[in-house]
């Protein structure tokens, strides 16, 4: 499926996310957790349903992992997208 957000495409079936057509490359969970977020656009999510959707078959030590890879997303974000406001979700064209 493809996800527009501002000036970002989203797909996720090849796990590509292209800015302004450039493609912008994210580690294997950083694209896992945008790609989660982004599915549940307008919904927000506990530690454990994150957790779980990330990691679900590991034992993961919150105090480190979670926190670790909740700021990495948030900086790439904040660098990598330059978070622009307005609905998250598919691609009308999207089928």
């Amino acid at each position: 499926m493809l996800y527009e957000f501002g000036r970002c495409r989203l797909e996720d079936t090849q796990r590509v996310l292209t800015r302004e057509g450039q493609r912008v490359p994210l580690p294997p969970k950083t694209f896992d957790l945008l790609l989660f977020l982004v599915r549940g656009s307008g919904r927000a999510f506990s530690k454990q349903e994150l957790l779980s959707a990330l990691w679900p078959d590991a034992f993961v030590e919150e105090a480190n992992l979670f926190i670790d890879a909740a700021h990495k997303a948030h900086a790439k974000f904040q660098q990598s997208l330059n978070i622009l406001g307005g609905q998250v979700g598919p691609s009308a064209g999207a089928a």
